[in-house]
């Protein structure tokens, strides 16, 4: 598994935007749906509020089912299984867990999605 970025959910994608802008962030992806930000090391989705409302991880996973395995072992609670993520077809398949302090990971795994 790899740490890929935190993601902050906005009502005003573009406002956060050139707010982290303003901080020195440098701009890698920008749509009206999704903006990722390199702000030093660390990277910073924004995605719209409907999507979420506390901060959460995104994290890369080669192996989905087992990564989800490895977090539910650990004391982390699978929120939204795989097969509902609304992703199949995108090239990517996402989970939702939350962390044993109810902190939101979501898990993704590239490739996984695509048609065959």
């Amino acid at each position: 598994m790899e740490l890929v970025e935190t993601i902050l959910y906005t009502e005003d994608i573009e406002a956060l935007r050139d707010f982290y802008m303003g901080l020195g962030a440098v701009l890698l992806l920008d749509n009206p749906r999704f903006c990722q930000l390199e702000l030093g090391a660390a990277r910073l989705a924004l995605l719209p509020a409907e999507y979420g409302d506390v901060p959460a991880l995104s994290i890369r996973s080669e192996d989905l089912a087992r990564d989800i395995g490895r977090i539910t072992t650990a004391g982390g609670i699978l929120q939204v299984p795989p097969d509902a993520s609304g992703e199949e077809g995108a090239g990517v398949v996402a989970a939702t867990l939350l962390d044993p302090d109810g902190n939101p990971l979501i898990l993704w795994q590239p490739g996984a999605g695509k048609a065959s």
